[in-house]
C-alpha cells in the first residue's frame, strides 16, 4: 500500500516539469479543469474585503474522526495525509495576503488543501466545493464538523486570485515539497 507522502511526492516530482507549468497556468488564469468562465476572477469583479482571523490549532472533530474511521476503515489519501503530515498549512502561512479589516475569510489553510485536492482529482470549483460538503474524508483532512455546510465555489477562485496578487502562487507547491524532503517524512510512513 502506498503512503500519502509517497503519493504526494510522486505527484510533485512530476510537477517539477510540465505538470508544474499546468498548475501555474491553472492558478494564473484562475482556471479549473472544467470551468465554464475561465477569466472570472476577483481581478475583474469587486467584492467586499475579507480579513484573516487566524487560528493556530486545527484538529479533527471527535465525531468526524469516529464516523470517518468507521465508514472508511482502509483509509483514503485524505486520511493518510492528515494522519501522517497534519494540516500541512497554517492560516498564518497566508496572513500577508489578507487585509486587517473586513468580513471574516474562509480559513486559508483549508482553501490551500482544497486547491491541491482539486488539482489532484481534476475537479472544477463547483465540484471541489461540493466535495467539501459531501465527502467525509475531505471533512476529516480539513478538520470540519460533519454538518459543516461548506462555502460558495467562487471562494476558490478568489483564493487563487489572492495567491497571484500576493505573488504567492508557488507557496503551496514549495511547502509540500519541503515537507516531503524532510528526512523523517519517509521514516514515519
Amino acid at each position: 500500500m502506498l503512503s500519502a507522502a509517497s503519493i504526494l511526492l510522486a505527484n510533485y516530482k512530476c510537477l517539477k516539469s510540465k505538470q508544474f507549468l499546468l498548475l501555474s497556468a491553472y492558478l494564473k488564469l484562475s482556471l479549473s479543469p472544467s470551468f465554464d468562465y475561465p477569466l472570472q476572477s476577483t481581478l475583474y469583479c469587486w467584492r467586499p474585503p475579507v480579513s484573516l482571523q487566524p487560528r493556530t490549532l486545527y484538529s479533527v472533530a471527535e465525531q468526524t474522526a469516529r464516523i470517518t474511521r468507521a465508514a472508511l476503515p482502509k483509509g483514503t489519501l485524505c486520511l493518510r495525509i492528515y494522519d501522517e503530515l497534519g494540516t500541512i498549512f497554517e492560516d498564518q502561512d497566508f496572513a500577508d495576503l489578507f487585509p486587517q479589516r473586513g468580513q471574516p475569510a474562509q480559513s486559508p489553510f483549508r482553501l490551500a488543501l482544497i486547491t491541491i485536492l482539486q488539482f489532484l482529482e481534476g475537479l472544477s470549483d463547483r465540484a471541489a466545493a461540493d466535495a467539501v460538503r459531501a465527502r467525509i474524508d475531505w471533512k476529516y483532512l480539513l478538520c470540519l464538523e460533519l454538518d459543516d455546510a461548506g462555502f460558495d465555489y467562487s471562494v476558490l477562485c478568489e483564493f487563487r486570485a489572492r495567491l497571484l496578487e500576493g505573488g504567492a502562487e508557488r507557496r503551496l507547491f514549495d511547502k509540500i515539497l519541503s515537507l516531503l524532503r524532510e528526512p523523517n517524512t519517509t521514516t514515519r510512513i
